[in-house]
């Protein structure tokens, strides 16, 4: 084919891809991804749940019209058994409130796991043929690409881009850094999955090349050990298990070039804090996606032209896998030869673990293991061993982690999904967690012949494997992607229609759902805001605490509020009723007694304050000062 030829058929191919619109298949898909990309950027990934309610009340809605118009699909059998796991799984959160030293977390927690169940039922339900899965793949992508692009692009201009940055490591637009990493990594496996699609168009391939490489060039930015972990898991996995893995390793390459060449760039901030340096690494990651589109499109168009045969495909094959084995032994023979005592390293390396030691000068972040998930798993553990079947309750973990610490940490999650559900829900809930992911992904694993399946496969596996050693889950712009491509890799195989029954009684479910399970505290937290800028704020307090009765939320505004002594330890007292083993209200209860001249009282709740966090020291010289 001519050059002007392949230059006039790529460009209509650049106007289709652009021009054309999502068909109807796609737009619950769409929507939500969409919408999840403007919550992340207005609210830097917020966990608060008023902030991401928004979203699962769009989810469920989605649901109920796709249930309602009849067009819904037969969701697989291994969908089901894994929703309903996940369904028990929210539902013993909820129960756990009965229990858990944060009723109101409970709840949340429960909500976003029923977040996540809807969002793996939204691609599940409304996409049918092989191409609306694949054009759904893209879409998830496309809309990381363009949250990545704007990312990159805020670094390059920002005045300020120390804003943008968490001690030289990228923190935007999710405020914490691991999760912001996994983010965009989440979106890897499938561009390149996309990169590697001979059917594909050359436009489409290249854009996806690009993509892959600014989802990487950015996580590389954020400089998450968590990242890499899953990333090498989840490559594993996948060039252990997946067909034609010799054309995925191609894409693989094609896509990590750039920004492997540029890490020095794109990992200095770390190393300076001049406004410069901070500018560079956004148009790095600019530059490694352009770079990145350009060898896609001359990778495609060879593609097309290229046609290896069988017997070759295998030799090349074989070759990689002793290149690979050769690059693995050689690896252990370097190691061994320059470290003259391993167990000695070992030894270290284990106590580094254990100990987190101040933080030392370092070309990056990924040079040393030292921090406190040690302590948290050690405390999450305990809790187990302590509560097997019931857990400490949902989000209890923060409160265990306040008695127990041994480090200055106050962290909300203990740093690893599995050790969060196994010390808050007990064994019950962990084995609830496990099949309501494990199901999906085990029929996902099934069919990695199909792009779209392989693209969820290198998701999920990535995303769980970064979750064994960060509190991931508990973003929700970061779990939506992730439960969307498992959604789309779970879809179609022609399972048929709902039945009209089972499609009524999603349509029901789904609508109750949305008005009375995520609508009332989103509310309750309006009302709360409405009544800081009223002169009259007890009604809408009022109202706040009748639509949400677990939270804390109205008694905290009532005591910014409170005009008097007197009546801040009336707000306090009634937040304590609420959550009895909350520090925050035992120590600031403690401070509004004291200063009503109410000594006796103000030591009884400083004591309490002190028993469930004998670490911290605003309450030790709290205490002190009582005392006199």
């Amino acid at each position: 084919m001519p050059r002007t030829d392949t230059a006039v058929n790529i460009s209509r191919q650049l106007f289709s891809a652009v021009a054309a619109p999502a068909t109807a298949q796609q737009l619950p898909v769409a929507a939500l991804a969409a919408a999840t990309a403007v919550v992340t950027w207005r609210q830097e990934g917020s966990i608060a749940a008023p902030d991401w309610l928004p979203l699962a009340i769009l989810a469920a809605l989605l649901l109920t019209m796709v249930a309602a118009s009849g067009a819904g699909a037969r969701p697989p059998a291994l969908v089901l058994f894994g929703g309903a796991a996940l369904l028990l799984l929210a539902a013993w959160n909820a129960v756990s409130t009965a229990w858990s030293p944060s009723p109101a977390g409970a709840r949340d927690e429960a909500l976003l796991t029923a977040l996540y169940l809807l969002t793996l039922l939204v691609p599940v339900l409304s996409l049918g043929g092989a191409s609306a899965r694949h054009h759904a793949v893209r879409l998830v992508v496309a809309t990381l690409g363009i949250l990545g692009g704007l990312t990159a692009f805020k670094l390059a201009l920002a005045a300020r881009p120390s804003t943008l940055l968490f001690g030289g490591r990228l923190d935007f637009p999710v405020s914490y850094v691991n999760a912001c990493s996994a983010l965009f990594v989440i979106g890897f496996w499938p561009a390149v999955v996309v990169t590697a699609r001979r059917e594909s168009q050359i436009v489409t391939r290249a854009v996806a090349a690009g993509a892959g490489s600014l989802f990487l060039a950015l996580a590389v930015a954020a400089q998450s050990k968590g990242t890499i972990f899953g990333l090498a898991i989840s490559a594993l996995l996948l060039f252990g298990l997946a067909p034609g893995r010799l054309r995925l390793l191609a894409a693989t390459v094609l896509v990590t070039a750039a920004p492997a060449a540029a890490i020095v760039p794109l990992t200095a901030p770390y190393r300076s804090t001049a406004v410069s340096v901070a500018h560079r690494a956004g148009w790095t990651a600019l530059a490694a996606a352009a770079i990145s589109v350009v060898i896609g499109v001359a990778y495609a168009v060879a593609d097309r032209r290229l046609e290896i045969d069988a017997d070759r495909r295998r030799l090349i094959g074989r070759a990689v896998l002793a290149l690979v084995v050769a690059g693995v032994a050689s690896a252990m023979i370097v190691f061994f030869a320059t470290v003259p005592a391993p167990g000695t390293w070992a030894s270290r390396t284990w106590a580094s673990f254990k100990h987190r030691h101040p933080a030392q000068a370092g070309s990056t972040h990924l040079t040393s293991l030292g921090s406190n998930r040690y302590d948290f798993w050690r405390v999450a553990l305990d809790e187990a061993a302590t509560h097997p079947l019931r857990g400490v309750g949902g989000r209890g973990f923060y409160s265990a982690y306040l008695e127990h610490r041994r480090s200055q940490e106050t962290p909300l999650r203990a740093h690893s999904l599995y050790l969060d559900a196994l010390s808050e829900l007990g064994v019950p809930g962990l084995l609830l967690l496990l099949v309501g992911v494990g199901a999906p992904l085990a029929l996902v694993a099934r069919r990695l012949s199909q792009p779209h399946a392989l693209a969820a496969f290198g998701a999920t596996t990535y995303f769980l494997a970064h979750a064994a050693v960060d509190w991931i889950w508990t973003v929700p712009v970061v779990g939506i992607p992730l439960f969307l491509f498992l959604g789309i890799g779970c879809a179609g195989e022609g399972t048929g229609r709902l039945p009209r029954s089972a499609a009524i009684t999603t349509a029901i479910a789904c609508s109750a759902a949305a008005i009375f399970a995520f609508t009332p505290p989103w509310l309750a937290h309006r009302y709360v805001l409405a009544a800081y800028s009223t002169p009259a704020p007890a009604a809408d307090l009022s109202y706040a605490r009748r639509l949400d009765p677990l939270s804390l939320e109205p008694y905290w505004a009532a005591w910014r509020l409170a005009a008097t002594g007197t009546e801040r330890v009336q707000a306090l007292r009634a937040a304590l009723r609420v959550e009895p083993q909350s520090v925050a209200v035992l120590f600031q209860l403690g401070l509004a007694y004291r200063s009503v001249g109410r000594r006796a009282e103000s030591l009884v709740y400083l004591r309490r304050a002190r028993a469930l966090d004998p670490l911290e020291p605003a309450i030790r010289k709290a205490l002190l000062t009582a005392s006199r």
